[in-house]
């Protein structure tokens, strides 16, 4: 996590923090009527006793005759179940009839004058005349909602409980709750029994009946189609037509091997070369002792060609002889392929008659497959029909009738004993509920008021909503502050403690001139500017005020001193500032007043004049503070701000709005003025005796101590 996002934590938590803390009352207040009301709720309610009696389904295989066992696996469905056969009328009714209880709404007849029968106060005819009142509550209704019903998890266990307000009446009703509920359960058992039996009774009767047609069907068709030795009849078909495939192959390839040779041949019958090589089936013993002597004449031929001319007699002769050895070649070969021809039409005749005669196998083949189809799914039905009939029948004979049923997998585990302490009101629980609803409550109305309340009462909020530190809480006064006066004792004090601050800064940076504004007017700027001037004059510094403010000044009135001239006559007359500067009752405090006030306060307030009165009359005085108008009435007071040694900025608690400073110091921060601190002015008084970041004294400190150490003795001159 980034450290910006952790300072952004801390500040949350500490408002947070803050926000309680000051609106702790609330909180407080309604933490404690919270914790009252649940206190007074809780002894105002009856006392009510909860019994438990606690069942076991003991878990059973669950088979089609186990009709006295209740199956758990069904979970959430179960529990429904078993919880509306517990709160059903009819076994509430039972619950109530052993116990001698009334199952139903006494009858109130009304009488034709509108008031009730005997021993019935009368009342005003509010009802129709002749009607009947029904608005009484239901017994089983009433003793239904007194009952609670709970599947412990991964057990076979239940849990009854059963709550009265008598805790013997608690137990007691849960106990024969408990006892009709078994009863019913196998009551209902017996019923289901007798029921599946009669239904078994009827399903087998019916299913014998199937069976039987099933197999007269089989047996009619069995007989219709002579099918008593089907598969074997199948199984020489199905030889005969195999055997017959496999001749026909045999056929087909010969024909094919002496089709292929002969068209060979025609391609190249007219070419054939007595010494040219036939195909296997055509080379016959004689063509083969015709081409030898062919070859051996050729040969001899050949040897006496080159020692004889071509008329000479011996080759003459034996070119005779070769020519005849082919035409007698040719004549073989002519003779072996019309031979070839011959045996490749006979097998050709062959290959069809099979064919023709492998015909009626395959329709007959084809007949019996269908027959075999048929057949089969008639045994099909006929075996499924049987043994469907053999298990209910086999069912049947295990079923108990109704009255076998003598138990079943329900009973209880534990008894409920009477309980000794009351189950509702749980006091220390709905205390406890009650003060975190208190503390949810008080807190939230904590926030919900300081999310309307957007005003800062505190150091805290200065920190953290405007980013300023404290210099001095002023505590709110009962009159007005002036020179010689009586001041209180916090007030005093709350000022001289600013006066400290402003002197720890002035020990390590020079601070002459000192600027003091505020947000708003009447937040206590010019009170601040009389109380510092007293204190710093009363210390021995030589001190002048200066009543800045053009637009409503307030120092010259509440020094009752005259105003015909001071700050204004300067700034537009060729005076000295000398002639302008007022005594004050109070030694080494001077005051410049505003003389007449200008139509144009902004333009003299920036006038290049007034910065430079300011920075001489910082050479005659140790301290100069001067009292503006605030900064949201004058962009004027950021840029004289800019000019001075310092600025204090004076926050009025419970009244200025956060929102509101913020935007003043942002118009002081444009021009690079950044404030020594707030002075927070009317901050309120908490128990005891100390304030809101105020500084508080104790019984003992009196008002006279603390006039002593600000109010300073009558100016003598």
């Amino acid at each position: 996590m980034t450290q910006p996002a952790i300072q952004e934590q801390e500040i949350n938590l500490q408002r947070f923090l803050l926000i309680l803390r000051r609106r702790y009352p609330y909180l407080i207040a309604i933490f404690l009527v919270t914790i009252l009301l649940a206190g007074v709720s809780s002894s105002r309610q009856v006392p009510l006793y909860k019994a438990t009696a606690l069942l076991i389904f003991e878990p059973t295989k669950q088979s089609l005759a186990d009709f006295a066992n209740i199956d758990l696996q069904q979970g959430g469905d179960f529990l429904a179940m078993q919880k509306r056969i517990i709160t059903s009328r009819k076994v509430i009714s039972r619950v109530l009839a052993a116990l001698n209880l009334p199952k139903s709404p006494p009858k109130k007849e009304a009488r034709s004058d509108g008031t009730m029968s005997k021993n019935w106060i009368k009342l005003p005819n509010i009802f129709p005349t002749g009607t009947k009142r029904t608005a009484q509550p239901d017994p089983v209704k009433q003793f239904g909602k007194k009952i609670s019903v709970q599947l412990l998890p991964n057990t076979h266990l239940i849990q009854l409980q059963v709550t009265d307000p008598d805790p013997d009446k608690a137990a007691l009703y849960v106990n024969t709750l408990a006892q009709i509920y078994i009863a019913y359960t196998l009551e209902d058992l017996r019923a289901t029994s007798n029921d599946t039996f009669t239904w078994l009774s009827q399903q087998v009767t019916t299913l014998k009946a199937k069976v039987q047609h099933s197999e007269m069907d089989l047996l009619k068709y069995t007989q219709a189609e002579e099918l008593t030795s089907i598969d074997k009849k199948q199984s020489a078909l199905d030889d005969k037509i195999s055997e017959l495939n496999n001749n026909i192959s045999k056929l087909a390839l010969q024909r094919l091997e002496k089709e292929s040779i002969l068209q060979e041949i025609r391609g190249r019958s007219d070419k054939l070369h007595p010494n040219e090589n036939l195909p296997a089936l055509l080379e016959t013993s004689q063509i083969k002792l015709l081409k030898g002597e062919h070859d051996k004449i050729e040969i001899e031929l050949a040897r006496i060609s080159s020692k004889f001319k071509k008329n000479h007699p011996e080759r003459i002769r034996l070119s005779t002889q070769l020519s005849f050895l082919k035409q007698k070649i040719s004549a073989a070969t002519a003779k072996a392929i019309r031979d070839l021809e011959i045996e490749y039409h006979l097998l050709q005749t062959k290959e069809e008659a099979l064919k023709k005669s492998l015909l009626p196998l395959q329709k007959q083949a084809h007949k019996i497959a269908e027959q075999a189809i048929e057949y089969g799914e008639l045994q099909q039905e006929a075996d499924a029909n049987k043994q469907l009939y053999s298990v209910l029948l086999e069912k049947l004979k295990k079923t108990d009738i109704g009255n076998s049923i003598t138990s079943n997998n329900i009973r209880i585990l534990d008894k409920a004993e009477v309980p000794q302490y009351p189950s509702s009101p749980n006091a220390p629980r709905s205390l406890l509920l009650a003060g975190v609803l208190g503390l949810f409550l008080g807190a939230g109305s904590c926030f919900l008021l300081e999310y309307f309340d957007n005003t800062i009462t505190s150091q805290d909020d200065l920190e953290l909503l405007i980013g300023m530190d404290l210099i001095g809480a002023i505590p709110e006064r009962k009159a007005a502050i002036s020179l010689g006066g009586e001041i209180d004792a916090q007030v005093s004090r709350g000022y001289q403690e600013t006066k400290n601050m402003l002197d720890f800064y002035r020990k390590e940076h020079l601070l002459k001139t000192l600027l003091v504004t505020s947000t708003l007017p009447k937040e206590g700027k010019t009170s601040t500017v009389l109380a510092l001037g007293q204190s710093y004059a009363q210390a021995g510094a030589k001190v002048l005020m200066v009543d800045g403010d053009f637009f409503k000044p307030g120092l010259t009135q509440i020094l009752g001193l005259p105003n015909e001239s001071g700050l204004f006559t300067y700034l537009y007359k060729e005076v000295t500032p000398s002639e302008l500067i007022r005594k004050t009752p109070q030694e080494n405090l001077f005051l410049l007043p505003t003389g007449l006030l200008p139509p144009n306060p902004t333009d003299w307030i920036l006038s290049e004049k007034m910065q430079q009165l300011l920075h001489v009359l910082a050479e005659q005085f140790d301290l100069i503070l001067v009292d503006t108008p605030p900064v949201m009435a004058s962009n004027a007071v950021a840029i004289l701000a800019s000019s001075l040694d310092g600025v204090a900025f004076i926050v009025r608690a419970h009244s200025t709005s956060y929102q509101a400073a913020t935007t003043a110091l942002k118009a002081l921060e444009k021009v690079n003025v950044r404030p020594l601190g707030a002075v927070l002015t009317r901050t309120r008084k908490q128990q005891g005796y100390g304030y809101d970041y105020g500084y508080g004294y104790g019984k003992n400190n009196s008002k006279e101590e603390a006039q002593q150490a600000i109010t300073p003795a009558k100016s003598t001159s």
